[in-house]
């Protein structure tokens, strides 16, 4: 990599790691900016951020804050021992590292707040977009709008949670109110399957064939999850791997579930390893595709960040694969669970195993009796 535009920290790091004669060197810092700026050469750029009437009802506490801060810093530049005490939360970096950090900790504590440098620092902050109009404690506050995006406005929060009770019960009425019109057992009330339920739940046989059918979920379900997670991340960070496993990944995903469910019947039996099979091979495809769309999207610029602070392949993995593939994987995990519901349902209608599908074929003499206790 040619250049990085980095924070003082990770640049300290670098500097004691490799130095000048390993050809790392400094292209310019913050301070030539202020000095091309014609500001203050020294001004403090990084701060503490309250909310203005926060920090109105809190002056005494921040002030007190501030006073700790100041302490301390004074502290660690006046006596390098206690350094050592860091040195453990610093992962007991090697001596050049350390010193590194160190001497540029202590190079970029801010010097007294003068008139002179208060107006710099004012006008530093109009040039970033902040609000320079009120000082606390000496030191600048920016407006709410500018920690936001762009100075924009913030960012929706939480709609109400009566929201979440609009749908659905609406949907239980138009289900009670349709059901009292046509009479039929084909579409018996609400409260006609509330009573069912609770038959089968007293008698013992809803637990039995519903932890049935949650054991046999669970275990297709993660199958299925680690499958499909490894083939989509290898097919969303290779081309030719995506080329190979692209056309089979199409066919699966066009597979009817019901025929996947007899065909694996027919050719391994009526056991529960063919039923699980038939549900791994129907999801796999589906989150496959997802993992493979989040893995072509991850930052290439993360990537190289990853590379020149040297991440091991678990620090890559975990810091910059896993944030970037979360909303991916949660959209797998949705529609994956929903999906393996679903086949595990329709494998029990034509298998012989116990769970909730097991007990729909009983239930269907019940229709022509106009009963519904079963299904």
């Amino acid at each position: 990599m040619d250049a990085i535009v980095t924070y003082w920290h990770f640049a300290a790091r670098l500097k004691g790691e490799h130095g000048e004669e390993g050809g790392w060197r400094s292209a310019f810092g913050m301070t030539d900016l202020l000095v091309a700026m014609n500001l203050d050469p020294s001004l403090p750029v990084l701060g503490y951020v309250f909310p203005e009437k926060w920090a109105n009802q809190h002056k005494e506490l921040i002030d007190r804050f501030a006073g700790s801060v100041a302490e301390a810093k004074a502290e660690l530049a006046a006596r390098p021992l206690a350094w050592e005490r860091l040195r453990p939360l610093l992962q007991n970096p090697e001596a050049g590292v350390f010193h590194a950090l160190r001497d540029g900790f202590i190079a970029g504590n801010p010097e007294p707040l003068t008139d002179d440098r208060i107006a710099d620092l004012r006008e530093l902050l109009v040039l970033t977009g902040a609000d320079a109009g009120s000082l606390y404690a000496r030191a600048p506050v920016l407006s709410a709008a500018a920690m936001t995006n762009g100075g924009g406005a913030s960012k929706p929060g939480r709609p109400p949670i009566w929201t979440y009770w609009i749908v659905l019960p609406s949907v239980l009425v138009l289900w009670a109110l349709v059901s009292g019109l046509i009479q039929s057992p084909l579409l018996p009330s609400p409260s006609d399957v509330l009573d069912s339920l609770m038959r089968e739940a007293n008698s013992g046989d809803l637990w039995y064939h519903l932890s049935a059918t949650l054991r046999r979920v669970v275990l297709a379900f993660f199958l299925a999850m680690s499958l499909g997670i490894l083939i989509g991340l290898a097919m969303g960070r290779s081309i030719f791997i995506n080329a190979l496993f692209d056309p089979l990944l199409v066919l699966l995903l066009n597979l009817p579930a019901l025929v996947t469910i007899i065909l694996m019947y027919v050719w391994f039996g009526l056991v529960e390893s063919a039923a699980i099979m038939a549900v791994v091979i129907n999801k796999v495809p589906n989150v496959a595709v997802t993992v493979r769309e989040g893995a072509r999207s991850l930052d290439f610029r993360l990537e190289d960040m990853a590379t020149v602070y040297r991440f091991s392949r678990w620090q890559r993995f975990r810091d910059v694969w896993v944030p970037q593939l979360f909303p991916y994987l949660m959209a797998a995990t949705r529609g994956g669970l929903a999906l393996d519901l679903e086949n595990r349902a329709s494998g029990g209608v034509v298998g012989p195993f116990q769970r909730g599908g097991f007990s729909a074929p009983d239930g269907f003499p019940d229709f022509r009796r106009g009963r519904h206790s079963r299904l």
